[in-house]
């Protein structure tokens, strides 16, 4: 886990190492119509942030590129699962690899905490990242290890160093920690120490 992708770049974890990145595909990519979805991507369509944010405005998705040119897709932790099983399954998008999956705290009362995806389309190298925003006070959000095998020991490290509650993990142990510690010292609000009390105003 790490606070990446805010303003003044990223911090990534030790454990978290780092992978190249593939080629990106350009905004002239064209997607095949898919099937079985009433809000899918329409066929003949550019996989672009317009056709993105189009496709999942019902759950709150918004798209844009990122300084380094990867879309960027912002949505509540609420519509996370269905927008990640849609991004998952959909022959038209398949998102089938999980490349990473990191935390970032912007220390604001709403949508402080956002667990932040990074997908890739393994049969065009494409990537994606998905912000899923929570708040400090309910960090929940359900757990992707049913589509992507890949996240269990990353929300685990996520769990342990931010407090975020995955539904449906299989098993939130520590990795990291001692297993009395207290608290999630990777907040921005964590303060170290018996005086502190672990973690403040969290």
């Amino acid at each position: 886990a790490w606070q990446g992708d805010a303003p003044g770049g990223g911090r990534p974890s030790a454990s978290a190492g780092t992978t190249p990145r593939a080629p990106e595909a350009p905004d002239s990519t064209v997607m095949p119509p898919s099937e079985g979805s009433a809000t899918a991507l329409p066929g003949a369509v550019q996989l672009n942030a317009a056709a993105l944010s189009a496709a999942f405005a019902e759950q709150g998705g918004e798209v844009e590129r990122s300084r380094d040119g990867m879309l960027r897709l912002a949505l509540p932790g609420s519509g996370a699962p269905e927008v990640l099983r849609r991004l998952r399954e959909e022959p038209a998008l398949g998102f089938d690899r999980l490349m990473d999956l990191s935390v970032i705290d912007r220390l604001a009362p709403a949508g402080r905490l956002e667990v932040v995806y990074l997908l890739e389309a393994s049969a065009r190298g494409e990537r994606l990242r998905v912000h899923a925003a929570l708040a400090a006070a309910a960090a929940e959000i359900a757990s992707a290890t049913d589509l992507w095998p890949a996240a269990d020991w990353l929300e685990r490290e996520a769990a342990e160093l931010f407090g975020i509650r995955f539904r449906g993990h299989p098993g939130l142990q520590k990795l990291l920690l001692p297993a009395d510690f207290e608290g999630h010292p990777m907040r921005r609000d964590f303060r170290a120490g018996p005086e502190a009390g672990g973690e403040g105003g969290a």
